[in-house]
């Protein structure tokens, strides 16, 4: 008689989960998305953005003046 081999035993506890990688991968990018939901999206958040060109004579702007005109901004 040939020597016989039992099959794997997969023992599970009380607080593991059997799941495949891919489906572990799918439900962490669900959660990631409803907790950007809640929180909010930095780049979602419309701020109020500074002119980068003088409104007055359309000259680049150095900080928060013109470097052409002088014209400052707050």
């Amino acid at each position: 008689m040939g020597k016989l081999t039992p099959p794997s035993v997969v023992r599970v506890y009380a607080n593991e989960a059997i799941l495949p990688l891919n489906q572990v991968i799918e439900a962490q990018r669900a959660l990631v998305n409803v907790i950007k939901g809640i929180v909010g999206n930095p780049k979602a958040v419309d701020t109020e953005k500074k002119p980068c060109l003088c409104s007055q004579c359309g000259a680049p702007l150095n900080g928060h003046t013109c470097t052409y005109c002088g014209t400052e901004y707050k």
